[in-house]
C-alpha cells in the first residue's frame, strides 16, 4: 500500500482539532484544510513529522497560536 501523500480537505465546514496521531502520517507532501472552521493549535511536531511537506494551508479557519518552522530541508 502507498502511504497518503496529499491530503484536500478545504472547504468542507470540519470542526474541532488538528489530531496529534496525524504525525504518523509521515510520507504527506500537500495539506490542504484551507476554508474550514478547524480551532486550537497545531499541534507540537506536527509540520516536523512531514519531512516532504511542499505545502500547507489552513487559512479560513480558526487556529490559534504561531505557525510551527519547518526544518531545512
Amino acid at each position: 500500500m502507498v502511504p497518503m501523500q496529499v491530503l484536500e480537505l478545504a472547504g468542507n465546514n470540519f470542526t474541532g482539532t488538528l489530531p496529534p496521531q496525524w504525525k504518523s502520517m509521515v510520507a504527506m507532501k500537500d495539506v490542504s484544510l484551507a476554508s474550514n472552521n478547524l480551532s486550537g493549535s497545531i499541534p507540537d511536531g506536527l509540520l516536523q513529522s512531514w519531512t516532504s511537506l511542499r505545502s500547507f494551508k489552513v487559512e479560513g479557519n480558526k487556529l490559534t497560536g504561531p505557525l510551527p518552522t519547518l526544518p531545512n530541508r
